[in-house]
């Protein structure tokens, strides 16, 4: 029981002329960041596995079509990011280096967050730390829509939720803040299809999620194929552009699949082995990949050298965060503050 991503109107756009303005170097880069994220995941759930990492480990395997539009489109240090504890994919999209990302799993002083945080909570700049509270960071995406206008900071705020979180009580009275007080902010709705192990139809009384919950708000929303990397970069593009132009908020639901459980440990009996086959046929960067070479952006001998390189550097960087000295007590109140 998986929900296939057929049978939606989505906002969608010319490939060619995305491509066209994107240019090939650009589109080398997005495939690039897509790769580096996928075997970053990988690579860490193994060390995981190895019992090198404590706590909980969530994947973004599957999804990273969206995160690497938006970043990719807008620019880190353009808005405020923040997402759920699912973070590690937009933390390395907003600063935090790879040697940073794998020192911060294995509870050392070279990671983002001196190791203090783990897998839940990355943190960098730009964006402020992965939230573990369901729904909860949709109000503190309010706040930090509210100091753009408030410190007139010209930052658009991108609050990615799952579509659990969009049942939550928070993120209702947090969508009818930002529409009452015309707030900078676009809340993306992951749509990963299961809360856990429930199905989001079993969950939420509405499908599409964002185009209801728009309604009811007096908003704008637009639903997202979240596996297609240029109709991701190009809405993510166009939004950003919008909301610094009427600083009103905006609603995009992205249909997407999680090829991993909704952590490692889940055992994910609630998806059979042909919905596994069927979902991954849907991968973004094989199809990214296909895509660029079908437009003679690149050959697919100059893409498998790339991934080769990626791979090599991420083994390398590994090895580096490896040699991190472990979280020192000392550092617990570090970086808190407080008025």
């Amino acid at each position: 029981m998986h929900a296939p991503l057929s049978g939606f109107f989505y906002t969608t756009f010319d490939k060619k002329k995305v491509l066209s303005s994107i240019g090939k170097q650009k589109a080398t880069e997005l495939f690039c960041h897509m790769f580096k994220i996928r075997q970053f995941e990988l690579m860490s759930e193994g060390i995981y596995l190895e019992g090198l990492v404590a706590g909980f480990f969530h994947s973004y395997i599957g999804q990273e079509a969206i995160q690497v539009g938006a970043v990719g489109a807008i620019g880190m240090e353009n808005a405020h990011w923040i997402t759920t504890y699912r973070c590690h994919a937009l933390a390395l999209l907003t600063g935090c280096s790879i040697t940073q990302g794998f020192a911060e799993l294995l509870g050392n002083q070279l990671g983002c967050a001196k190791g203090r945080g783990g897998s839940m909570h990355f943190v960098t700049k730009h964006m402020p730390l992965g939230q573990g509270i369901v729904g909860g960071h949709t109000a503190l995406s309010t706040g930090f829509a509210f100091k753009s206008i408030y410190m007139g900071d010209n930052l658009v705020t991108y609050c990615f939720l799952g579509d659990g979180a969009s049942a939550q009580g928070a993120f209702y009275e947090s969508i009818n803040l930002a529409s009452l007080w015309s707030l900078p902010v676009v809340f993306i709705i992951e749509n990963n299809v299961w809360g856990m192990g429930t199905h989001y139809n079993r969950a939420v009384a509405m499908d599409p999620i964002g185009a209801h919950l728009a309604k009811a708000f007096e908003l704008e929303s637009h639903l997202l194929d979240g596996m297609n990397l240029l109709d991701s970069y190009q809405l993510f593009k166009e939004v950003h552009e919008k909301v610094l132009k009427t600083k009103r908020p905006i609603i995009i639901e992205a249909k997407t699949q999680r090829f991993k459980g909704h952590s490692r440990s889940d055992t994910e009996h609630y998806r059979t082995k042909q919905d596994m086959e069927e979902i991954r046929s849907l991968d973004p960067i094989e199809a990214f990949k296909k895509v660029l070479i079908e437009e003679n952006m690149a050959t697919s001998d100059e893409l498998k050298e790339r991934e080769k390189q990626i791979k090599e550097e991420l083994f390398q960087f590994l090895e580096a965060a490896k040699k991190g000295a472990l979280c020192d007590i000392g550092d617990i109140e570090s970086g808190v503050e407080s008025d």
